[in-house]
């Protein structure tokens, strides 16, 4: 930067140092005075190349002279005025080392400064303008050092020190012809450090005048643009193109409106605003920039034509501009956008060709995958990703592109999804790892892997695949298809509870009816089932309502029969039989149906039944089904179904004649093992065990896979036990159970035949297994009371004959119990009553005192603890203890339980009993009224009361014995009580004649 005032300055002394050339010098000397005169006149004329060649040739020539020394300083004046810096700082580098005293030293000190700033680098003029500023602390040439200084150190990146160094030129010399430019190189060193506010301040300072500066507008609307402030920065562009027309850097400025613009997505203003400057005459790199914003603004308002000419333009104005490749990239992108997948093709084998190593290879390969897929041209997008695949393997993409490879492998899945390559769909998909899920791209994938998985059939892997895809986008765009497949899924999956809730989920949202029939279809049938009868007729009705499919609606008027069937409610499912008679004769299910109401009608009629309307209705309904659907499965079921209705109509034989007709016609039919079936039950009606027999036997050894088999076995097992054929009734049950029969309940009461038979057969042990494991089993209380009462007399019935093999059985019972269920559990103290009742009943009272001891001990809870007192107490009394059997007798009588049972009248009369043992008289007729007065059992009444006329005897009052006798056989005249009180009344009459005593 040259100083005008001080160029003047030094022209007009160099003048009078011209004209000052004293008289008397030598001619050395005075050639010396020529040389400089000549300089001088060039120098003062403003002719710098001459005046610095005339300087040169003094110096060289008279490089001693005092003028020599002159000359080199103003020779680096001209070099200043030609903007030589680099030569000028030479010049005053070396008029330095020579010039100790001269006049001329501080302005030569500033202009090297000077020169260094505007020839070398940051560093180095930084070095030369602090030296004068250590020299010379305040000086006419200190405003320009300083702000030399600042700008060296804003470009060397010292902001800190910039900032400092503007603001005291600022504050030292506010105003400094170079005032603006320390603005300026304030407000960017502020800038550099983050301290945007005071950055601003400082550029406004150049903008509150009435001509804001052109910089300070630029520079504050590229502040606010490089902190997202995008609405300041295009008000700062605004301003600058509106109040400086026709400015060198309009075009620039107007380029960065639009990119503000861009910024905030405003594609519409920002495509004008860059497609006004967009011109051929732009200078690069700002001309193809323009060009290519302008497009991509085009391209995000989906003008792709625009787009389209915008980048051939540049491609043909700027060849080898740094957006040619962008722009042919943006091209592909453009043409799959508008649909021309031909040139998608066409540019992306260009760019290929051009680029073949450029980083943007891979998103237009993406490109054309995907303009592939969208074509279903599913092999080619497959190459093409798969190619993607291979270049990231091979290292030959660049790191920043890699985050591309979830959705190239995305990508290839689909296509081979398309290809029905569900495995390698499935395994590309399993290897893409989202570190921080996109929740959009994540659904996206749990998406493609239900789709995949459901091609392989992996139903459960669907399913979550489905559910997680739900969790991520629960009302997304594909929500409905989801749950319609999901529901789908669960119900080939069998999980049919999950398959209804999805179903349900799916009625919430505005389905499409295709989407809403397919999940109906796989939920209805179960739900129907499950008893679930709203969700079902919902489903059906569904299927009646949402298809032209005359198969489906014929299966979702079946189902609303069979919801209306099942809740009995006849009236409104019989319409449904009528209407599918009418319009779906020929559909299976319609077959089913009126079958099914012919059932329905036939349960009705009652054996020497008199309904004949009921019976004829019920015939037509066989006949039509037998007519319409001959040969088939239902047929044969209707030909079963009308020997069921001969037989209920009390025609047997008709029934008979008609279902060995059938089998004789028709000996492969479906239902032959149903003739079989339904001819033994009429057999066995007849009493005809052996008939009914037979045909059971075929059904259990040539139908093996009969839905009759296991029922027809536990018949023929039933025949043999009632017949007592043991053995063979134990053998068939055991088959059956070995079988496993669906039919838990079936399955329970085979068990317990097996162990009956074995317990009728003396096999004692092999009956407690089965009983037991029969008990630990069963779900049905009726066969587990059955099984703890068979139970218990396997384990001390009257075969056991010594106490110690029974307390060995129990001891195998005691061990099965482990693995009892808690409902088990509760049966095992009745077990263990009537063991100790059965030992008691053969005399083994200690045995049955101490399972009785040790069953209360376990279940204090037991309801029939009472009973248990009974068995301990008679035990005791049995060994004289009667004191303590008194007591467990009283527990009996006093118990909440039992105390009003028999149990309670029994135990008090053995309460009698122990006193009568120990001629306690008093005191057992005491206890033995007690059983009178408090029960109502006559049995124990008329036990007491002869017991109590006995104990009057022995207490000499024969007129109450008596009595007592007399009541005995009024209460139960015919009981053995009654006779041995009439023998007492005979004895004691004989003794009052015999001693002529009168009875009192």
């Amino acid at each position: 930067m040259t100083i005008q005032s001080i160029k003047q300055g030094f022209i007009c002394t160099l003048a009078a140092i011209s004209v000052m050339s004293p008289f008397g010098i030598a001619s050395a000397q005075e050639s010396a005075d020529d040389q400089y005169r000549i300089a001088a006149g060039y120098y003062s004329r403003g002719e710098w190349p001459e005046a610095i060649d005339a300087f040169d040739k003094l110096i060289r020539q008279h490089p001693a002279s005092e003028r020599a020394t002159t000359a080199r300083f103003f020779q680096g004046e001209a070099y200043v005025q030609q903007m030589n810096y680099q030569a000028a700082f030479k010049t005053f580098h070396e008029y330095l080392k020579i010039a100790k005293d001269s006049k001329y030293k501080t302005r030569a000190c500033f202009r090297r400064a000077e020169a260094a700033f505007f020839s070398q680098s940051p560093r180095e003029s930084i070095k030369w303008l602090k030296q004068f500023c250590d020299n010379y602390e305040r000086n006419e040439h200190t405003p320009f050092v300083l702000a030399y200084l600042g700008q060296s150190y804003l470009k060397n990146k010292q902001y800190d020190q910039s900032i400092s160094t503007f603001e005291k030129c600022l504050k030292d010399y506010p105003n400094s012809t170079l005032a603006r430019k320390n603005w300026l190189g304030l407000a960017r060193a502020l800038q550099n450090v983050n301290k945007n506010d005071r950055a601003a301040d400082a550029y406004r300072k150049l903008i509150d005048a009435d001509t804001p500066d052109p910089d300070a507008l630029i520079g504050l609307g590229h502040l606010y643009f490089r902190n997202r402030d995008f609405n300041k920065a295009q008000q700062y562009y605004q301003e600058f193109l509106e109040t400086q027309p026709g400015h060198v850097q309009s075009t620039n400025i107007t380029y960065w409106l639009g990119r503000s613009q861009m910024a905030q997505s405003n594609w519409t203003a920002a495509a004008k605003t860059l497609s006004s400057i967009a011109a051929s005459q732009v200078p690069e790199p700002l001309g193809s920039s323009i060009f290519f914003d302008a497009s991509v603004c085009w391209f995000q308002l989906g003008e792709f034509d625009r787009t389209d000419r915008l980048l051939r333009q540049l491609r043909d104005q700027w060849e080898k501009s740094q957006w040619a490749d962008d722009a042919l990239s943006l091209l592909v992108e453009s043409a799959s956008r508008n649909g021309h997948h031909e040139k998608v093709k066409t540019l992306a084998r260009d760019f290929q060709q051009l680029y073949p190593s450029n980083p943007l290879l891979p998103r237009v390969l993406q490109t054309l995958g995907r303009s592939q897929y969208e074509t279903q041209n599913f092999a080619e997008s497959k190459r093409v990703f798969r190619d993607l695949l291979d270049r990231l393997k091979q290292n030959k993409i660049e790191n920043s592109l890699r985050k591309n490879e979830n959705a190239w492998r995305y990508l290839m899945a689909a296509s081979q999804i398309g290809l029905r390559e569900y495995d390698g769909s499935i395994q590309q998909l399993s290897q893409i790892k989202l570190a921080q899920p996109d929740t959009s791209f994540a659904a996206t994938i749990s998406l493609a892997k239900a789709t995949a998985n459901i091609g392989a059939k992996n139903y459960a892997v669907a399913a979550q695949a489905y559910e997680q895809y739900l969790k991520l986008k629960p009302a997304g765009a594909y929500a409905g298809q989801a749950l319609s497949d999901l529901s789908v899924v669960y119900g080939k999956n069998k999980q049919f509870d999950k398959a209804i809730s999805t179903f349900e989920r799916l009625e919430q949202i505005e389905a499409d009816p295709e989407m809403l029939k397919s999940a109906a279809l796989s939920v209805a049938d179960y739900a129907l089932e499950q008893k679930k009868y709203d969700l079902a007729q919902r489903a059906y009705q569904t299927l009646v309502d949402q298809t032209d499919s005359p198969n489906t609606r014929a299966g979702g008027l079946a189902g609303l029969f069979w919801v209306h069937h099942r809740q009995r409610q006849f009236a409104k499912s019989e319409k449904f039989v009528q209407a599918l008679m009418k319009n779906h004769g020929k559909f299976a299910d319609t077959a089913k149906v009126v079958l099914a109401n012919a059932k329905h009608k036939i349960n009705r009629v009652d054996k020497f039944s008199s309904d004949n309307e009921q019976i004829q209705s019920a015939t037509e309904l066989l006949r039509w089904v037998m007519q319409h659907h001959s040969g088939t499965e239902v047929d044969g079921l209707a030909t079963i179904e009308l020997a069921v209705l001969l037989r209920k109509s009390n025609q047997p034989e008709a029934a008979l004649k008609h279902l060995e007709k059938f089998l004789a016609d028709q000996p492969t039919h479906a239902s032959v093992d149903a003739a079989h079936y339904e001819m033994a039950w009429i057999y066995l009606e007849q009493n005809k065990s052996s008939d009914a027999a037979s045909h059971f036997e075929t059904i259990v050894r040539q139908y093996k896979k009969s839905p009759f088999r296991y029922d027809a076995l536990f018949r023929s097992a039933k025949i043999a036990f009632d017949g007592g054929d043991l053995e063979m009734a134990e053998k068939l049950a055991h088959e059956l159970d070995n079988l496993k029969p669906a039919d838990k309940t079936l399955a329970d009461h085979a068990l317990q035949l097996r162990g009956q038979s074995l317990l009728l057969s003396k096999k004692y042990a092999l009956a407690q297994s089965a009983l037991t494991l029969l008990l630990r089993r069963t779900d049905n209380h009726k066969i587990r009371r059955s099984a703890a009462f068979y139970l218990a007399d396997s384990i001390a019935g009257p075969q056991v004959q010594k106490s110690t093999e029974t307390e060995k059985s129990y001891q195998r019972f005691l061990t099965t119990q482990k693995g009892f269920n808690p409902d088990a559990r509760k049966l095992i103290p009745y077990v263990d009553l009537r063991v100790c009742q059965k030992l008691a009943e053969r005399g083994q009272f200690q045995l049955a005192q101490k399972i009785a001891e040790k069953t209360q001990a376990r279940f204090k809870d037991f309801e029939k603890q009472y009973e248990l007192d009974f068995i301990i107490g008679r035990s005791l009394a049995n060994n004289a203890k009667f004191e303590a059997a008194r007591k467990r007798y009283q527990a009996v009588v006093s118990s909440s339980a039992g105390g009003n049972s028999e149990t309670a009248a029994k135990a008090q009369w053995m309460i009698g009993e122990t006193y009568f043992h120990q001629e306690l008289f008093a005191e057992a007729l005491a206890a033995y009224y007690k059983v009178d007065s408090l029960f109502s059992f006559k049995q124990w009444r008329a036990a007491a009361l002869l017991q109590a006329g006995k104990c009057q005897e022995r207490l000499e009052n024969l007129t109450q014995a008596r009595t007592l006798y007399r009541q005995v056989m009024t209460l139960l005249p015919k009981s053995t009580y009654a006779k041995q009180a009439e023998t007492r009344l005979s004895q004691i009459s004989k003794h009052a004649k015999a001693n002529k005593t009168r009875i009192r």
